[in-house]
């Protein structure tokens, strides 16, 4: 069996071309730069070096002139494959001595294959000598990202920022005791109020401490060890080929149209998924396009680098299913999540708004890659967050050293998507005075992918995992965005993930796509009927989330009451408005939930004497939201 060494500093590159070759039969070495290929060479005996010209460090003629001036290694046959195409460095080269020049902008891997296949064989007759695959002409050469300076806040980073405080249901009068915690909205709200003058932090504390407590966490993984994991998934697991041939033909400063609707048009389900994005209120954007030429012109060769790269993370990370994770679930969720982020973008004007839907599209990435490639310890991570009832996010950074934004970070670096793009899309998570603060040209980008990543939740589109329902006003505030462009949202983006996300997924078949919505639906004990109050006086996702878990049933007689609170203080104010409410629909006394995001609820206020009443702080999950509810509304008399 021949062996054969690949030298690239892409990675993206490299490991498809590896596994064409293995395919093929032969035996593949790899390095991702020209000092680790010496040492191969040095160790290993290679009977054909496929050689990048382009890379940090040692570059392709500095190892090319080190093979031949070593004899134990100048006979080595060398391919050179590469994205520049100076013809001085063709010149160089072929002084050297090389047995092929092949434009990463001009081939396939099965005309590599030919070209491999002729010289292994010896069609060459061994003699040194220059046969490009094409003329070369002159352009620009590609020059590999450079690693990204990490100009990233990692959530984790920010842990003297509280976090958001435990769901908490409370008692209601005359409550009776919860059911055991299960997954996925059945576990029972722990009931017990905490003492009226005690803090938030206080009770969140005293309630985590039932289950072992957040402070009592610790890491599962070393860093060394979740490094070296993850560096080894992401080899083991390369992007497909046509990826890799795609975003080669890219690469070239002096591609057309016509090569990247090419390098697309050989794989049909990713013509398909283009053709359809370009028609997505994503990209929409013109006439309407008839051709996978004119979708590569309306979306932009450099945008659709990165949209098919993207959409080669959608495909290796399709079907993954288990208890506490659900692939289609968490792609629904993923592609509602760009799907809002780009209508926000445009509803501001914002500049480049197609990287929005990218940095929707990929903002939970991260969790992926832990389920894929670190999945035992990750599966610690989510029964921590299950049995704490917290934010899944707050439970990685207490048992991992790098929670799933930061394996993004690394994820995206290793993808060489440039580095200027890494920071919106990885600090979604931080608290919304955190992104205020960042230079303006990240924080708009930031805050609205955060934005976009809670509207999603609220809307129910998918589940990324991580069942919690977050606050949204100070995020629309800092955009300033009105509660007309929220309502557009929440009306249309629904559908539109409904016709894309079968598209995007091409493996999955559409009855395998499970009804999020209505397995919700089914964990209640009878119809959810809302009669909601709020003192948000602009968009709320609270609302959002009541009247999509109700459905159509929001229309008939209420039978539950919601006062959502931004501050509890306000009690008594929202308790009377509430009242009105009742009076106005000729309903009550109804049992009542009151949520609130921060504060105390006063449990003795006379008021409450005469209802059913919990109470539950805001970020709240949905597994604390659905027992709460059916505790209220099974003893509702």
């Amino acid at each position: 069996m021949s062996t054969i060494l690949v030298v690239d500093d892409a990675a993206i590159c490299r490991e498809p071309i590896e596994t064409a070759l293995q395919h093929a039969g032969y035996r593949t070495l790899s390095a991702g730069d020209g000092a680790e290929a010496l040492k191969v060479l040095e160790r290993e005996r290679t009977d054909l070096v496929l050689l990048d010209m382009t890379m940090p460090g040692a570059d392709g003629l500095v190892v090319l002139r080190a093979i031949r001036h070593n004899p134990l290694l100048r006979e080595v046959p060398v391919i050179i494959l590469t994205g520049a195409s100076d013809p001085n460095t063709v010149k160089q080269a072929a002084t050297l001595g090389i047995q092929g020049y092949i434009l990463k902008t001009q081939f396939s891997l099965e005309k590599l294959l030919e070209r491999v296949n002729a010289c292994v064989r010896g069609a060459s007759g061994g003699k040194a000598v220059v046969t490009p695959a094409a003329p070369v002409k002159a352009a620009t050469p590609a020059v590999s990202a450079p690693a990204p300076s990490m100009p990233v806040e990692r959530a984790a980073a920010a842990r003297a920022v509280p976090a958001p405080a435990h769901s908490r249901p409370v008692a209601p009068v005359a409550g009776a005791a919860a059911p055991a915690a299960t997954r996925g909205g059945d576990s029972g709200a722990r009931r017990g109020a905490p003492p009226s003058d005690s803090k938030p932090e206080e009770a969140h504390g005293a309630a985590a401490a039932e289950s072992g407590g957040l402070e009592q966490l610790s890491l599962v993984i070393s860093e060394a060890e979740l490094h070296r994991l993850i560096d080894h998934g992401l080899h083991l697991k390369p992007l497909q080929a046509t990826v890799h041939n795609v975003v080669c033909v890219c690469s070239n400063a002096h591609c057309s149209a016509d090569d990247v609707a090419k390098a697309v048009s050989v794989d049909h389900a990713l013509c398909i998924m283009l053709m359809k994005l370009a028609h997505s209120s994503a990209y929409l954007r013109g006439r309407p396009v008839d051709s996978v030429r004119a979708a590569v012109q309306r979306i932009g060769t450099q945008e659709i680098r990165r949209l098919v790269t993207a959409l080669g993370v959608v495909d290796r990370y399709e079907g993954k299913r288990d208890e506490h994770f659900d692939a289609l679930l968490f792609w629904e969720h993923s592609i509602a999540c760009g799907l809002i982020a780009s209508s926000l973008a445009r509803a501001r004007s914002a500049r480049g708004a197609e990287d929005y839907f990218l940095w929707g599209l990929l903002h939970d990435a991260g969790r992926l890659i832990l389920h894929d490639h670190v999945a035992e310890r990750y599966e610690l991570v989510c029964q921590a967050a299950d049995r704490l009832d917290l934010p899944l996010e707050v439970v990685e950074q207490k048992m991992l050293p790098l929670d799933h934004c930061g394996i993004l970070a690394k994820a995206l670096g290793h993808w060489k998507f440039p580095p200027e793009f890494i920071p919106p899309v990885v600090n979604h998570h931080l608290p919304a005075a955190r992104i205020k603060r960042q230079r303006p040209e990240q924080h708009e980008p930031a805050a609205t992918v955060a934005l976009a990543n809670r509207l999603a939740h609220a809307m129910l589109l998918g589940c990324s995992g991580n069942a919690m329902i977050y606050p949204i006003s100070e995020f629309t505030e800092s955009l300033r965005l009105s509660p007309a462009t929220i309502d557009e949202l929440t009306r249309d983006v629904p559908d539109e993930t409904n016709n894309l996300k079968v598209t995007m997924l091409s493996r999955a078949e559409p009855d395998a796509w499970p009804d999020y919505v209505a397995e919700l639906r089914g964990k209640l004990c009878d119809s959810f009927r809302p009669l909601y109050v709020s003192d948000s006086g602009g968009p709320d996702a609270v609302r959002i989330f009541c009247e999509r878990l109700s459905g159509a049933a929001r229309h008939d007689q209420p039978n539950v009451g919601v006062i959502h609170m931004r501050d509890a203080a306000d009690q008594a104010t929202n308790t009377s408005a509430y009242e009105a409410r009742e009076r106005k629909a000729g309903v009550g006394p109804l049992p009542v939930l009151m949520l609130f995001e921060k504060g105390q609820v006063n449990h003795d206020h006379a008021w409450l004497h005469s209802r059913r009443h919990a109470a539950l702080m805001i970020p709240f999950s949905i597994r604390s939201f659905i027992p709460a509810v059916n505790e209220l509304l099974s003893k509702a008399e």
